[in-house]
Parts: structure tokens; C-alpha cells; sequence
């Protein structure tokens, strides 16, 4: 049972935010944040045949999305996005495996073409397995480059270290300890306001602890659930305006409908409190409150190649109204295995 169940974890790690990608939009500044934190909200193929080794996979998708910049004001737009997937993993011996993740990823919109994105994506990992326990390392390197928005590009290093322990049957939980540096290629760091600037790029350094257990209640149904604190410190010196600390509760629910069929649900609500920053009209300090969600549909046509469906909701709380925002994202999309 610990093999099946590390197939379902481990694929389902390989395809994270492959799909999110696709639904919700890469923007600068606190957005590109708040994209980039419900990237888990849409994971698929939890059930794949473990013997099945993924090589390459590419995927091709077309939506709407009602809000694109993610503002109070609403502008809509469509979207096509192409996603390129090479993931090895190799056995060094019977107890420690080394993984390679790498991926490509553009998004295309129709209108504004100042969030159109190219991001490159490598992961290098390795898990040594001890009784039913497996330890983790990772090093995450992501790149997003804008071609019509030259201060949008960024890079951001990661690593990850972590202790899964399937402590029963179908059962696992895992804690993770994931630091990581988000460093801007031409936005410079904020000053004494918000009007002048360092001469320096700005970059944030982001601590994130999370706890996740994970269950299989029966051959259709499999069950997650993360909880997460996550610090970001930024070189910002006005009101240390991109410091926070923030607390993130995300559930998952996936339904093996059928041998072709698969549904999932996936839900997050995020506190996010500001350090310093105060509201836009007033001297209190800022707190947001994120809701998203998304459900859809996962319709394999033969064993390499799918069809998916998905509906994306999310809502911005803010006790500033100029950052409260809400918005519907609706995709389609196609997958192949080669």
C-alpha cells in the first residue's frame, strides 16, 4: 500500500500547478505573490498506473478570465497556454531515489499582452527512503520572463526539505520546511517612499513551514489536507511594504468517477497581515482575507492522453477596499504522454 500511495503522492507533486498556470494570471508585484500561492489548487491523475514511467508530457489549454489583473476593477480577457513537462527519476539504489522535474510554460493573452509570460522551471531532488519514512531534499528554480513587461521578470530559488511518514495504512503526513529567495531582474527596491527607489533590485525572502496529511479512503477517493505559515521579508524600506506574515488552510478532495473519469475539488483560505503597510485612505494596518476554489473534470481518452475541464473561483478580502477583488477563471485543456 505505501508503494500505491507513494505513486499518488509523488505524481501528484510532479503535476502541481501545471494546470493553475493556465487559470490564473502571472502579474507584478503582491499578485504575482497571490497567483503563485494557489498554484496547488488544481492537482489531476492522483490514480495513474505506478509502473507507468512519465517521460515527457506537453498540454495545451484555452479559458476566460473575467479578472485578468486582479483588481477591483474588472477586465477580462482569454487566454491560451502551452506547458512542456520532463520529469526523470533514478533509482541510485533500493533507498534513495534522484527526481528531475523540468517544465515550460507560456501563457498568451489576447488584450493585455503585458501579462503574457514565459517561465522556465527546473527541480532537483532526491528521497532516501527509511522503513515508512521517507526524507527529502530539493533545490527549485523558477524564471518568469515578460516579453511586453520588462519590469515583470523575476527569479525565484527554493529549497525544500521535508519528512513524509505513512503512518498507516492508505495514511501519510509530511512536514516541510521550504525557504526560498524571489528576486525582480529590473524592478528596483522601494525607498523612503513609495515614489523613489533603491539602486538595487528588489527581492523578498520567503520562509514557508507547512503540515500535510493525506489519505486514501478507498480504491475512487483520496483526501488532502495542508496547513501553512509563510514569512516574507522584502528589502522594501517604505512601511517595509511587502513584509508579511501570512496563515494558509487548503483542502482537497479527489474522486476516481470512473477508470477514465476523475473529479477534484480543491478549496484555500489564506490571512495574510502586513507588517507595516497601512490602507490606502486611513493609518491602520492592512489584512487580507483570500478564498479560492476550483473544481473540474479529468477525462482520460486513452493511457497517455486527457482532456480536463475546470472552473476557478477566487475572492480577495481586503480592510482596503482598493485591494479587494473577485474573479472567475474557466479553462479547457488537452494532455499528451510521450
Amino acid at each position: 500500500m505505501k508503494k500505491n500511495l507513494l505513486a499518488i503522492v509523488t505524481i501528484s507533486f510532479l503535476i502541481v500547478g501545471l494546470m493553475i498556470t493556465g487559470v490564473l494570471a502571472q502579474i507584478s508585484d503582491d499578485k504575482q505573490d497571490e497567483v503563485s500561492q494557489i498554484e496547488g489548487l488544481m492537482e489531476e491523475d492522483f490514480w495513474a498506473d505506478p509502473s507507468y514511467d512519465i517521460k515527457h508530457s506537453a498540454a495545451f489549454s484555452v479559458g476566460y478570465d473575467d479578472n485578468v489583473n486582479l483588481t477591483k476593477k474588472k477586465k477580462s480577457d482569454v487566454f491560451e497556454n502551452f506547458i512542456y513537462s520532463l520529469d526523470y527519476t533514478f533509482a541510485i539504489n533500493d533507498k534513495l531515489d534522484f527526481t528531475l522535474d523540468y517544465d515550460l510554460d507560456y501563457m498568451n493573452y489576447g488584450q493585455f499582452t503585458d501579462n503574457n509570460n514565459l517561465m522556465n522551471h527546473i527541480n532537483i531532488g532526491l528521497v532516501k527512503e527509511i522503513s515508512r519514512v521517507d526524507l527529502g531534499a530539493s533545490y527549485d528554480f523558477s524564471y518568469y520572463h515578460y516579453p511586453h513587461n520588462k519590469d515583470g521578470d523575476f527569479y525565484f530559488h527554493k529549497g525544500k526539505f521535508y519528512i513524509r511518514d505513512y503512518f498507516a495504512e492508505g495514511l501519510y503526513h509530511q512536514l516541510s520546511i521550504i525557504p526560498g529567495l524571489k528576486r525582480h531582474v529590473n524592478r528596483k527596491a522601494l525607498a523612503n517612499s513609495i515614489t523613489t527607489f533603491q539602486d538595487t533590485e528588489r527581492s523578498d525572502d520567503r520562509q514557508t513551514y507547512e503540515y500535510t496529511i493525506g489519505a486514501v479512503v478507498n480504491p475512487k477517493i483520496f483526501l488532502k489536507f495542508t496547513g501553512s505559515l509563510i514569512v516574507n521579508e522584502s528589502n522594501a524600506e517604505y512601511e517595509n511594504f511587502y513584509d508579511y506574515k501570512a496563515y494558509q488552510l487548503a483542502p482537497s478532495i479527489y474522486y476516481k468517477l470512473s477508470k477514465r473519469l476523475q473529479l477534484f475539488f480543491n478549496y484555500m483560505y489564506r490571512y495574510k497581515m502586513f507588517r507595516n503597510r497601512t490602507v490606502t485612505y486611513d493609518n491602520y494596518k492592512q489584512r487580507d482575507r483570500l478564498y479560492a476554489a476550483s473544481f473540474g473534470l479529468n477525462f482520460h481518452l486513452t493511457k497517455n492522453s486527457s482532456l480536463s475541464a475546470s472552473y476557478a473561483f477566487r475572492n480577495n478580502s481586503s480592510n482596503d477596499d482598493e485591494e479587494s477583488y473577485n474573479g472567475n477563471v474557466i479553462n479547457v485543456g488537452y494532455r499528451v504522454r510521450f
